[in-house]
């Protein structure tokens, strides 16, 4: 198989799991939220002010994600139903002190519980 013809086909496989990925992804309320992972949030992260959660179920498993920000960091963090933290993710750094935006040092997860 020719190169252009193998980069030809990966495109729309890779936009059609994509797709199925965001399927399995959806916007919640605070409300939509079990108790226990709200009071995990809260407890495991008090100064942080939540911007979102999303449900999302991968394997048959449910996990809850919380984007947070706290002061100038951006988390994603991934709460099993029980209120276990299974992930945290940062993002980004919002800005630094002299004003200007800047990534956070990779990607990988801050820490794995």
């Amino acid at each position: 198989m020719k190169r252009s013809e193998a980069f030809g086909f990966a495109i729309p496989l890779s936009l059609c799991l994509a797709a199925w990925v965001f399927a399995q992804e959806q916007k919640v309320n605070r409300k939509g939220v079990p108790a226990a992972v709200s009071a995990s949030a809260a407890k495991a992260y008090p100064n942080a002010r939540i911007e979102g959660w999303s449900k999302e179920t991968e394997d048959g498993k449910t996990y809850y994600e919380a984007e947070m920000i706290e002061g100038q960091t951006k988390r994603d963090v991934i709460f099993l139903p029980d209120g276990k933290i299974d992930l945290v993710g940062r993002s980004a750094h919002l800005r630094s002190s002299s004003g200007s935006s800047k990534r956070a040092q990779g990607q990988t997860p801050e820490s794995r519980y």
